[in-house]
């Protein structure tokens, strides 16, 4: 009787441990902490310089085409041209952060210059897992790519490209204290033809859920106790 009472006992409980597990499982993990937004300073421009001669290239006086976001951290989709075009998609979320920008000219006569900026201030206030990955690409002497994070004057991460053919692909993963960010992607093209451009994403990493940590509790102490 003593055998049976035990294993309709442990029966119950490998059950009741099932079910939580179950609905550990189903719940979605959950963040620590998440980016706090501070300061909007993404845009995109292109300018032409000078009239070299051919006003369907560029007026007397030059010309210079810029956007930003229609509201500081909205989410941003656009390109400028006047020969140079510079492009950007973007978004901020409290979890997420991440932008492609890109700058491009078809034609390497006449002088120009475009960018696309991607840079936000934020703020942490409580230790965040992070994962910070992407790429970049600059083609040709002229043109430069580069996704850095800092925090106050300490570089916690910095990647360029200058005249390097072909996709640099980067990841970096970590902590974030409690303390204010700055995030900056930029790639810009000064005169000549040509295409660069970043990618990246930043995420602040989900920890495991209560439920989960609980029901890995009692999985580990039924097996310890079925051991003994």
């Amino acid at each position: 009787m003593g055998r049976v009472g035990e294993s309709l006992s442990t029966r119950r409980s490998a059950i009741a441990i099932a079910l939580l597990l179950g609905v550990a499982l189903g719940a979605p993990p959950v963040a620590s902490a998440g980016f706090i937004g501070v300061v909007d300073g993404r845009e995109i421009r292109a300018q032409c310089l000078v009239d070299p001669g051919d006003v369907f290239w560029c007026p007397p006086g030059g010309v210079t085409r810029t956007d930003a976001p229609s509201a500081p951290f909205s989410p941003f989709d656009s390109a400028v041209q006047y020969g140079y075009v510079a492009r950007q998609t973007s978004s901020f979320s409290s979890t997420r952060i991440e932008g492609v920008g890109a700058v491009s000219s078809p034609n390497t006569t006449f002088p120009g210059r475009a960018s696309s900026t991607f840079s936000i201030t934020f703020d942490v206030d409580a230790e965040t897992p992070y994962l910070l990955s992407g790429s970049t690409l600059a083609g040709n002497p002229y043109v430069y790519a580069h996704v850095s994070l800092s925090r106050g004057s300490t570089s916690l991460f910095f990647f360029d490209r200058y005249a390097s053919f072909g996709n640099s692909p980067f990841e970096q993963s970590g902590v974030l204290v409690s303390g204010r960010y700055d995030l900056v992607a930029e790639t810009q093209m000064d005169g000549g033809g040509g295409y660069s451009y970043f990618s990246f994403q930043l995420e602040a990493i989900p920890e495991p859920s209560t439920a989960l940590l609980l029901a890995s509790g009692l999985v580990a102490f039924a097996v310890r106790r079925r051991v003994a």
